[in-house]
């Protein structure tokens, strides 16, 4: 929904407008977050974003890893990974973190490309 209304406002975008999404969780019925970490859902994630903005490739997403007050403890490799061949299709150009621990922060430091 927040995309839609980023794109009805500001279609089409300045060359110099960056646009940051975010992927890694998702409303539920409920309309609470709930995590959306799997392979398919991260995929799915990029894609929506890309649908929702009207956009051919996403300038920065963001992994989001956790709940909303704490990130979840364990390696977050697998799921960069699936973003880095996202971005080698061309369809993001940059990734970031959000809600990580220094721990994961560490882990996946190595993988900068």
């Amino acid at each position: 929904m927040t995309n839609q209304i980023i794109k009805q406002a500001l279609h089409p975008y300045p060359d110099r407008l960056v646009i940051v999404t975010k992927v890694g969780a998702r409303r539920s019925a409920d309309r609470s977050w709930i995590p959306a970490l799997s392979r398919q859902q991260l995929i799915d994630g990029v894609h929506d974003n890309l649908r929702n903005l009207g956009v051919d490739s996403l300038d920065v997403v963001n992994l989001r890893v956790g709940a909303v007050l704490e990130p979840f403890q364990g390696s977050i490799e697998a799921l960069l990974t699936v973003l880095g061949e996202l971005k080698q299709k061309g369809l993001i150009r940059h990734i970031g973190l959000s809600n990580v621990t220094p721990k994961q922060f560490a882990e996946v430091r190595p993988l900068r490309r």
